[in-house]
């Protein structure tokens, strides 16, 4: 992987504002639908949730 391209990744989410982060997760969520199926993805959001809740991130 490109370190450039990785370094500006890590640096541009570190800096989302939630507004941001919301839209960046619809986007992604959608865009996993259609390559994995809507029900998994789902499932996988809700699990991933719960695991942040639960642990306090």
């Amino acid at each position: 992987m490109n370190h450039e391209i990785k370094e500006e990744y890590l640096a541009t989410l570190n800096n989302l504002e939630l507004k941001e982060a919301r839209r960046l997760i619809h986007f992604l969520a959608g865009y996993a639908m259609v390559v994995g199926g809507e029900e998994n993805v789902m499932e996988m959001i809700l699990k991933e949730v719960s695991e942040i809740k639960e642990k306090g991130y």
